[in-house]
């Protein structure tokens, strides 16, 4: 476990873009004493998600309801402006995205320890990945319903509560190691509600994971 005297965590962050989410900028300043980032790497290539008449109701979720001032794209911290950036594509296989080896090589002679994940929804791992963890979140119950939207079937289940979590990313469904879980509130009428009190929850959650490493 990490104490808040000993050294800060060697950590590569993983983004979209140059880009990351509200709720993502605040859980990196939350922690940004626990941390010591060395390198971003800069996936160009995401996947976009292409919905089919089956899920057409989700894509309109997705656009009326998910999207909010959490959701919302931001520039990073202005702690991490001095930090060296590093351009890549990702290698796919079907839908799944994996990281070239030679980023995962560049990350280890970083000194990083974890990469954490606020990009490639759709990554997986292979064994070049070996020595360093990938910190990601987990938002709502993906062992029961995976690829939904976080949130969506806790309400239609009338759940009372919605459980995240910070854990090591892994090709096998819910085998990572967990190490910070909360739960937020679901609101049964207001699925915009739910979402946002759901990542209003999620920006204290990575200090947690990082101190529990």
């Amino acid at each position: 476990m990490m104490e808040k005297d000993q050294q800060k965590l060697n950590a590569a962050l993983l983004v979209d873009n140059l880009s990351i989410a509200n709720y993502q900028k605040q859980a990196l300043i939350n922690a940004l004493n626990l941390l010591d980032i060395r390198i971003i790497i800069n996936c160009q290539n995401p996947v976009t998600r292409k919905y089919s008449l089956n899920n057409f109701f989700h894509y309109f979720l997705n656009l009326f309801s998910i999207k909010n001032f959490m959701t919302q794209l931001t520039s990073f911290p202005d702690e991490l402006s001095g930090v060296e950036i590093i351009n890549f594509n990702s290698l796919y296989e079907g839908p799944n995205q994996f990281i070239p080896s030679d980023i995962y090589d560049l990350v280890k002679k970083m000194n990083c320890r974890i990469i954490i994940k606020f990009g490639m929804d759709f990554l997986k791992i292979k064994d070049n990945s070996q020595d360093l963890d990938i910190l990601t979140y987990l938002h709502g119950n993906s062992e029961k319903h995976p690829n939904n939207l976080p949130g969506f079937f806790e309400i239609s289940e009338n759940a009372e509560k919605l459980e995240i979590i910070v854990h090591t990313l892994s090709n096998n469904l819910d085998s990572g190691k967990i190490y910070a879980s909360v739960f937020s509130k679901v609101f049964k009428h207001s699925y915009k509600r739910t979402s946002i009190e759901c990542l209003l929850a999620s920006r204290f959650l990575l200090r947690k994971a990082l101190i529990n490493y």
